[in-house]
């Protein structure tokens, strides 16, 4: 126990039970393949007890093994657990977090990995890839990839539910238009254009596919060409404005279906250098949802509601 500099591990076939607190307090440990352990039978209490770094485990593979013993991966980084159908004995604790929240086990219904999350700080998986055929692939799919917003890079990381990463190399990657988004060999999405892209991952006659839609970041209405981009609840900030000078502009309330709720500092800024531009008036809709406006947003604009 309290192996320091040991970052990864993989446990043989020849292996059929790992004891107690075997592994325990390996705090540089990020992986444990487990896909040559067909022969694991039991992993012991604490046997991988407080490895910070362990984020994903998966079991699926050690087809005959009956018992993960109390505390067996306790206070750890683990999100997910991948168990194989046959576990009869999961000891309290034995899945549990450092930082409280649910760990996700991805087992059968009406398995011992459902009564274990029934009982424990635990969300089951059940309608998951590696159940349903191991020849498969499966891409994650978080609901916010449906309408994903790019303002760095315009770069984007594809990620892989089955195979593991590890084991993907005869997964072929394609983009539906090669002019809007290409992919890489490792499912890394370059965008070129802000329209909608679909991103499939094949696997001999299997596929499985994410769209991606990438936000533009102006809209046009009467009254000129807005900036924006989208926050992470979904809503929207105006962070700029053009058009002509001397007129009323009307504050949008909404953008593509998105409700706006932030101007931005200094949307107007440019009214400050240029005189014709002193005479906006900027109305905001009585019903609207705009909870902040920054500093200076309409510069020397009249405002009015």
């Amino acid at each position: 126990m309290g192996c320091w500099n040991v970052t990864s591990m993989t446990i043989f076939s020849n292996i059929t039970e790992i004891g107690m607190n075997a592994f325990s307090s390996c705090y540089a440990l990020e992986n444990v393949d487990f896909s040559k352990a067909d022969k694991l039978e039991k992993i012991g209490g604490g046997a991988f007890g407080y490895c910070d770094k362990l984020a994903e485990i998966h079991l699926e593979y050690a087809k005959n093994l009956k018992i993960i013993d109390e505390a067996a991966f306790y206070n750890n980084g683990i999100e997910k657990v991948f168990l194989p159908d046959g576990v009869e004995t999961i000891g309290k604790n034995a899945l549990k977090r450092k930082d409280g929240q649910k760990t996700y086990v991805y087992g059968r219904t009406g398995s011992t990995a459902e009564e274990y999350c029934k009982n424990e700080n635990a969300e089951l998986f059940s309608d998951v890839c590696v159940f349903r055929d191991y020849e498969g692939v499966y891409l994650v799919h978080p609901d916010s990839w449906e309408e994903y917003y790019e303002t760095g890079e315009g770069t984007y990381h594809v990620e892989l539910e089955w195979p593991v990463s590890s084991d993907s190399s005869d997964v072929e990657w394609k983009s539906s238009d090669e002019s809007i988004a290409t992919v890489d060999s490792k499912g890394l999405v370059t965008r070129k254009k802000k329209e909608t892209v679909t991103i499939t991952a094949v696997r001999g006659e299997f596929s499985d596919s994410v769209v991606i839609k990438f936000l533009k970041e102006s809209f046009s209405s009467k009254d000129g060409v807005w900036k924006y981009r989208k926050l992470t609840d979904s809503t929207i900030a105006i962070c700029g404005y053009t058009g002509e000078g001397t007129k009323k502009v009307m504050i949008p309330s909404e953008i593509d279906g998105y409700t706006v709720t932030r101007c931005s500092s200094f949307i107007l800024q440019i009214g400050r250098m240029h005189e014709q531009l002193y005479n906006y008036d900027i109305i905001i809709p009585q019903k609207n949802n705009i909870g902040y406006v920054g500093a200076n947003a309409f510069g020397l604009a009249n405002k009015s509601n």
